[in-house]
């Protein structure tokens, strides 16, 4: 695409503060409740840098970074329980 003067850059976000949760009706998953989002804003503004500079990918946050990091060492097997463990849903003990 470079010769066409087309820039593609794939953003890794990450968990992000948005309204996917809600939509995906996943508010009660643990990654929610423990409110370690990534501010949708600071993202958009690592994607838009990384796309004026021409760069391939980004991943943004440095949390991020290091679960990207993580996951070139980790089985596919202990990568996916990892995820499955992020996103299990938090019931609300009585």
């Amino acid at each position: 695409m470079k010769d066409k003067g087309v820039t593609v850059t794939a953003l890794l976000p990450g968990v992000t503060d948005t309204d996917f949760f809600n939509k995906a009706d996943m508010q009660q998953s643990k990654v929610v409740k423990d409110g370690k989002l990534d501010d949708a804003k600071i993202v958009a503004q690592d994607g838009y840098n990384a796309l004026m500079k021409g760069e391939q990918m980004v991943v943004s946050g440095f949390k991020n970074k290091v679960k990207v990091a993580m996951r070139n060492v980790l089985s596919d097997k202990k990568a996916a329980k990892n995820m499955k463990k992020e996103q299990e849903q938090i019931t609300e003990k009585k």
